[in-house]
Parts: C-alpha cells; sequence; structure tokens
C-alpha cells in the first residue's frame, strides 16, 4: 500500500526527507520567514493536539478565513491527520455569504489570521444552529492582543499539549543533527529562520493511533465560491494528490522549486498548487505579505513555477504597458523595435510558420536588451513554465509568451476536478 496517498502522510516524507529544506516563506513587516519542512511538520502536529484537545475528530469540519499564510495551511493539514475536514475562506467573503457557509459545512472550529477577520466569524456565529470555537492567529497588539489572547493559535496549542501530558505523554520525537536552515533562497533575500533547529516529529500516522484517521477516499476539503447558489465542491485526499501528479506529469516540479502562493485558499487552484503539489514536490512555498504587495512580492521571490489565472495575466501585461510608456528617447524606441520583432515571431509559431532569419536574430538580440530585463520587473525570469486558465485574452497571452514567459494552459485541473465539481448533494444529507 503507498504510504504517501494523504495529504499528511506527504508532510511526514518530506520532513524526513528534507528536514531543513525549506516548506514555507511568509513576508512579515518587510521581512521574509523562513519555516523548514521538519518545523512545519512539528507546527501542524501541535495543532493537531491543540484540535483533539477540543473534541475534533473524524469528520468534523474546520474553516479558515485569512490571506495566505503558513499557518492556515498547518491549521488544515493538523485538521488531516485527525481525519477532519478543511473549508478555506476567501478573506474577502461577503458578510451574507459567510454565515451560510459556516453553516452548510457544519464547521465546529473557525481559525482566522487577523482579528478583524476573527471579529466577523463571531460576528455571525451567534447566528448559526451548532457553537463554533473562534480562533486567531495573529492576535495584534494592545488591547486587542489581551482580548484574544485566550483564543489564539498558540493558547490552541497550549491545550494540546497539556492534553498529551494528561493522557500517555507526547509521542517520542527523533532529534535532529545538522546545520540551521539558511533560508534558501537567491538573490540575497533577507529571511529569517524559523525552528530551524526543530526536532523533526514521529510521523502523525505511527506516533498514536488517535492520529491515523486520515485515507484517500476521505473527504479533504470543501471549496465554496461566492455565488451562492453554487455547489460546494468536494475534494478527498486521493483527489487532489491525482491532480497533482498529473500536474508534475505534465510540467515537471521539483524539491529545489519556488512557488508563489498568492490566490485565494478557497481557490482550487491554489489547493493544488500551493498545497497539494507542493506536498508532493517538496518545493518552498512563499506567501507575499499583503495582497497590494503581490507584485512586489511577486518580483522579490522570482518562483520557477507559476499558477496564473486570467486576472494576474492581464494584471502583469498592464504593468509592461505602462513602463514601456514612463520610459522615455532611446529606451522607448529600443523597446518598441524589439517588442514588435517578438510579436511577429510569435505570430509566426502561432500559425505554425517558420520565424524569418532576420527576425529571429533580432529577438536574440533582443532577448539580452529588452525580453529578459522585462521578465526580470515582473519575476518571471527564472519561471520555467506559468500555468493560466482558459479565459486569457489572446492579445495578453501573446504579448507575455512573446517576452519569453512560458505560459501553458492548465487543463490538467479541468480534467480531473471537472466531476468533482458537479457534486450537487448538500453536505446535511
Amino acid at each position: 500500500m503507498n504510504d504517501t496517498n494523504t495529504l499528511p502522510s506527504l508532510l511526514t516524507r518530506n520532513a524526513s526527507r528534507w528536514p531543513h529544506r525549506p516548506a514555507w516563506r511568509h513576508k512579515h513587516l518587510g521581512i521574509w520567514e523562513t519555516q523548514s519542512w521538519a518545523a512545519f511538520a512539528r507546527r501542524c502536529h501541535d495543532i493537531a493536539r491543540g484540535l483533539e484537545a477540543n473534541g475534533f475528530g473524524h469528520g468534523d469540519r474546520l474553516a479558515v478565513l485569512g490571506d495566505n499564510r503558513p499557518d492556515l495551511y498547518a491549521v488544515l493539514l493538523a485538521a488531516h491527520s485527525l481525519g477532519g475536514v478543511g473549508v478555506p475562506c476567501d478573506p474577502d467573503t461577503d458578510s451574507s455569504r459567510l454565515p451560510e457557509i459556516l453553516k452548510d459545512a457544519r464547521v465546529s472550529i473557525a481559525i482566522a489570521d487577523t482579528v478583524d477577520q476573527a471579529d466577523r466569524i463571531v460576528s455571525v456565529a451567534a447566528a448559526l444552529p451548532s457553537p463554533v470555537r473562534v480562533l486567531c492567529v495573529d492576535t495584534g497588539s494592545f488591547n486587542r492582543q489581551e482580548m484574544w489572547e485566550k483564543s489564539s493559535l498558540d493558547a490552541l496549542i497550549e491545550e494540546g499539549r497539556g492534553h498529551g501530558r494528561c493522557a500517555d505523554g507526547p509521542p517520542p520525537l527523533a532529534d535532529l543533527s545538522g546545520e540551521a536552515d539558511q533560508g534558501w533562497g537567491e538573490g540575497g533575500l533577507p529571511k529569517k529562520s524559523i525552528g530551524a533547529s526543530s526536532p523533526l516529529p514521529t510521523p502523525l500516522s505511527q506516533a498514536e493511533g488517535k492520529y491515523s484517521n486520515a485515507a484517500p477516499q476521505d473527504l479533504a476539503l470543501l471549496l465554496y465560491s461566492a455565488d451562492a447558489q453554487s455547489h460546494p465542491l468536494l475534494l478527498s485526499h486521493a483527489q487532489l494528490i491525482t491532480a497533482g501528479e498529473r500536474i508534475a506529469d505534465a510540467d515537471p516540479a521539483y524539491a529545489t522549486d519556488e512557488a508563489f502562493c498568492y490566490l485565494p485558499m478557497s481557490c482550487y487552484e491554489d489547493t493544488l498548487y500551493s498545497l497539494t503539489l507542493g506536498l508532493l514536490c517538496g518545493f518552498a512555498g512563499n506567501c507575499p505579505e499583503a495582497p497590494d504587495t503581490v507584485l512586489r512580492d511577486l518580483r522579490e521571490i522570482g518562483p520557477t513555477i507559476l499558477f496564473a489565472p486570467a486576472v494576474t495575466c492581464n494584471a502583469l501585461a498592464q504593468v509592461v504597458t505602462s513602463k514601456a510608456v514612463a520610459v522615455t528617447g532611446f529606451k522607448r524606441r529600443s523597446f518598441r523595435f524589439f517588442q514588435h520583432l517578438a510579436l511577429h515571431a510569435e505570430a509566426c509559431r502561432e500559425q505554425d510558420q517558420v520565424v524569418p532569419v532576420g527576425v529571429a536574430i533580432g529577438c536574440r538580440i533582443g532577448e539580452l536588451m529588452a525580453y529578459a530585463p522585462v521578465r526580470d520587473q515582473l519575476g518571471l525570469r527564472r519561471a520555467r513554465w506559468v500555468h493560466t486558465d482558459g479565459r486569457l485574452p489572446p492579445d495578453t497571452g501573446r504579448l507575455l509568451r512573446a517576452l519569453g514567459v512560458a505560459l501553458r494552459p492548465a487543463n490538467v485541473c479541468a480534467t480531473v476536478l471537472g466531476p468533482a465539481r458537479e457534486t450537487p448533494e448538500t453536505l446535511h444529507a
């Protein structure tokens, strides 16, 4: 039997194989903080203990609300390790839609990344048919911190540690020796290592029987859209891993890759490319500081693989256009010249025609003088492939491909996930 057929088992494998390699980076107050696979597995394990201490078990539902951050991904994996189901919610979810999601999913625990998001859940929790415990990751400062310190994620972890001591004691941990995690980044990015020397946790499936509840066919995630009339997307561990494997088969991803995790966690593309594919291949996921710093953080990281929906590609194309207009004199004339050559060459390739020799030579020169610097400004100079959806406008796709961005259609996702999206049953059955 395959021992990596659930998401928690993939996490255990990665922590054993690459204990000091980066699993996640998160930009906080302008500094990229790095978390190794061993430290991330330890964090997931501690959160799982806290959830279990609060009665969370097989089949229970847990919601997360907030922007991309490693702790929210750790919460989802901790719930999975107990056989639970994760319900990631878009932080921009309408206030009228949020209680509908929590009610339909029968959520028992909700964890938000900020106090403001936690307050949103508290404001609607009273109207839900069953009680929901609300926790907060970042408790803020001053009076708000005091208000939420007993309902923080760290407080949950402390409850789990007390629960372990009251039982048979914590599962044994194997000490790791070796150098501390140094960030594993490129370009001299300032990074702060988090728990680099943390011991590697014993696999959750082996430490204690109560941590072996996840099975491949178990439901792993419920993904809700903003449309109140739509049905949730139900995804099992097996479906997610199969989809991730097909993506990796189409375009390989490696443990040394860098991914950029900026899409809403409720988006199934983020579920596939940030969570599932990252666990399968062992690469580092990078979470931006805030939604309004995405383009700047994208350039700092320079990911090697990326999923970019149509709206992201349009934004990148607008950056190219605006910068081309901003420059003056020789730079503007030279860029327009090389852009014209690149678009001519791309039009020939689209029509399966041979690119003229003069145009090909001009494009080689343009790669040095224009295309590579532009990709560097976009943060895509190192990108081996950029998957996009079928809604990409032809002009946008043609411009980005002409500049050397390796755009590819993400047909694999639709092939694997198509049937699951049609599930009409309500969760109250």
